[in-house]
């Protein structure tokens, strides 16, 4: 999913929510900003960008929503002509081995969507999320998705962080302290991920991790 998400940009973001805190929103304008190799990092004076997520819950202010729903967008506009899209393999040890290079092209649009799923099972805490992107580069057309599945090993929730939508980190309930025997936290994580950069005359490779 990297390479379709853009490095540090300078901006004005406008984000709100709603008294009940299960819908919010952003919208934001972002100019260039810190560069890198990898991701999508092209240049750009014009950027805009757009979140959505609602909740779902039992009852309100719950820790744990049962119900959450996200979507993406932004616009980007290339003032040299050209667009590029580079990963690496889910680690940025590892050699960049899917890139577009250069292709020609004034705009690009990306359009993501967002459902984590989380379920709790005492005394372990599943979650998981599937997020996907798609990016249009004039006539080329890229996706990118991935399922992130964790469980948590002894039994703390993830909470969920209703002022920006999003999952919080989790809180050991046994903290480790000195000359404790507390575990802290220990959770278990599997991630697949899909992303294809080959689409008409371009051949940024494709692949499965």
């Amino acid at each position: 999913m990297s390479a379709f998400v853009p490095s540090s940009k300078a901006g004005i973001q406008l984000a709100n929510r709603t008294a009940r805190q299960n819908l919010t929103w952003a919208f934001g304008w972002f100019a260039d900003g810190t560069n890198t190799d990898d991701g999508e990092d092209n240049n750009s004076p014009t950027r805009v960008a757009g979140r959505l997520t609602w909740v779902m819950s039992a009852d309100d202010g719950a820790d744990v929503p049962l119900v959450h729903l996200g979507g993406y967008g932004s616009y980007m506009y290339s003032s040299g002509g050209r667009i590029r899209y580079s990963s690496r393999p889910e680690s940025h040890w590892a050699a960049k081995l899917f890139d577009t290079g250069d292709i020609d092209g004034r705009g690009a649009v990306v359009l993501g969507y967002e459902a984590p799923s989380p379920t709790a099972l005492p005394p372990c805490k599943p979650s998981s999320s599937a997020p996907g992107s798609r990016a249009r580069g004039g006539d080329h057309f890229f996706t990118g998705t991935y399922v992130l599945g964790t469980w948590s090993l002894t039994g703390e929730p993830r909470p969920y962080d209703r002022e920006n939508g999003r999952f919080a980190a989790v809180t050991p309930e046994r903290p480790v302290t000195p000359g404790s025997r507390n575990p802290g936290a220990w959770e278990a994580a599997l991630r697949l991920s899909r992303l294809d950069l080959t689409n008409g005359g371009v051949r940024g490779d494709r692949g499965l991790r």
